[in-house]
């Protein structure tokens, strides 16, 4: 078709050829699908479709035993028209979920569990930008989605690592609600652009929970001291609801509140000349309402909630506080058909959270200090080649009181030493080479990309072996190649 373009991608993983590196790690076999279309129906107007799809099935090698699925559908329809200078969008789409997982362990410190859940998502929403003039505009967002959810959820009572008993769980539950949003924004360029304003809100309603309803405020200014100097700064409310497996556990988690973040940021870009940029600046974020577990006060949702067991599976009460804050510094080196370009990121952050007990500790993810380095060279005859090297302090961690875990056969924590110390510094180089090849109109991409180049051996974590008794440690990858292609009609 002359007027449409098309994308369509599908990738296939092999870590099951990485199972000694893994060891008792569940390991993901996964196939996903992305497919974007792109049709033109006049000077104006086009129409988008994009379908993505996932299959992952995870298999635990220690125990022979597929232990996870995922089926996932996602497919979304948005047409786009342009009335002069102002714009309308409409979108529709549809999102199928359905994941399992299941674990049988012997041991009381891990929790035998077994999740079904269906998750399917049904959304409407339309923006529409209109200028008011050259140096004002408004955009306007409004859209619903109908929630259908449906779980069966079995976990036996177990021991955590932080010496709390959690009950057994047997729960089963169909979720039938919806949400609707709306938003509103002010954009204006003040004195030639010199300064720019841009002030709104968004109102959130989740029918579910008993606090439906959430308003969230934004302001951000930004003023050019130089023409390549701008100072920037921004704050906002942001709310985010509790998720439907979060929901589906008990029937008492609907009385949990909107997590809730004030964002505040502050910053400098400076652009050297017309292909180097430099940005810093500086941030805080006010976290509140985060759900923690009423059987294990420790089990805060921000830390664990990708962990199966040692947070989600209980009851819930909006008891988590805290506040994150960080500096970025970045270099930024664009280019334009070829050339060299590359990136330079410094982060330094710092964490500070609490729930209903007087303890305070850094957040999961806070490494305190990151360097990224992204360097590379696009050469004429369509090879690209780049380099990336990172740098991070290491993450908190709560070390097992080891005494106390040999003597009941199970980790415990050493609670005196909660989030106190830091697993050893990460260092990582990656490599990956790409090459276009043109056929007509049909552009493929294929790229080969080696992680950990220099085969380093970077702490994940530490783990207790329930099977030798004692502290293991877990390691990111080892060198690990990656094959990929992109197709473009």
């Amino acid at each position: 078709m002359k007027n449409s373009s098309y994308v369509f991608s599908i990738r296939r993983s092999y870590l099951h050829l990485l199972k000694d590196q893994l060891g008792d790690v569940p390991i993901p076999n996964f196939w996903d699908a992305n497919l974007k279309l792109v049709n033109n129906l006049g000077r104006n107007e086009k129409i988008s479709l994009i379908g993505f799809y996932v299959k992952d099935k995870a298999f635990n090698e220690n125990i022979q035993k597929e232990v996870g699925n995922i089926y996932a559908f996602t497919a979304l329809a948005k047409y786009e028209n342009l009335f002069g200078k102002n714009v309308f969008n409409f979108s529709a789409g549809i999102n199928l979920n359905n994941t399992s997982a299941n674990y049988d362990n012997e041991q009381v410190s891990f929790p035998t569990y077994n999740i079904e859940m269906l998750e399917n998502n049904l959304g409407l929403k339309s923006e529409y930008k209109y200028y008011l003039s050259d140096n004002n505009n408004l955009e306007f967002t409004a859209g619903g989605t109908y929630v259908f959810s449906d779980a069966d959820i079995n976990a036996h009572s177990y021991v955590t690592p932080t010496s709390y008993i959690l009950p057994e769980l047997d729960e089963s539950s169909i979720i039938k609600t919806y949400k609707l949003s709306a938003s509103i924004n002010s954009n204006n360029y003040l004195f030639n652009e010199k300064i720019v304003v841009n002030a709104g809100g968004r109102a959130d309603y989740f029918e579910y929970i008993d606090q439906g309803l959430t308003i969230s405020p934004r302001f951000g200014i930004s003023y050019k001291i130089f023409p390549n100097t701008s100072l920037n700064a921004s704050a906002g409310m942001f709310y985010q609801a509790p998720s439907q497996i979060i929901l589906a556990i008990n029937e008492n988690n609907k009385n949990l509140n909107n997590i809730r973040v004030n964002q505040y940021i502050i910053g400098v870009e400076h652009f050297l000349n017309s292909e180097l940029l430099f940005n810093i600046e500086a941030y805080v974020k006010q976290y509140s309402d985060y759900p923690v577990s009423i059987s294990d006060p420790y089990s805060v949702f921000i830390n664990y909630g990708t962990l199966f067991g040692t947070s989600y599976l209980t009851e819930a009460i909006s008891a988590g506080s805290g506040v994150f804050r960080g500096l970025d510094i970045s270099l930024i080196k664009k280019t334009g058909s070829y050339g060299l370009f590359g990136s330079l990121a410094i982060s330094l952050s710092s964490s500070d959270f609490h729930t209903a007990i007087p303890v305070t500790f850094p957040l999961n993810f806070d490494y305190g200090k990151q360097m990224t380095l992204v360097a590379g060279y696009q050469f004429y005859n369509d090879w690209t080649v780049g380099i990336k090297l990172k740098a991070a302090g290491g993450k908190p961690y709560t070390p097992f009181n080891e005494s106390e875990s040999k003597k009941f056969g199970l980790g415990l924590y050493d609670m005196n030493k909660f989030y106190s110390e830091r697993l050893p510094s990460y260092q990582n180089v990656d490599l990956r080479i790409d090459k276009k090849i043109y056929f007509n109109s049909v552009t493929f991409s294929a790229y080969l990309e080696i992680q950990n180049l220099l085969n380093r051996e970077n702490v994940y974590d530490y783990s207790w072996s329930y099977r030798l008794n004692l502290q293991e440690v877990n390691y990111n990858w080892e060198i690990l190649p990656i094959i990929g292609m992109n197709v473009k009609f």
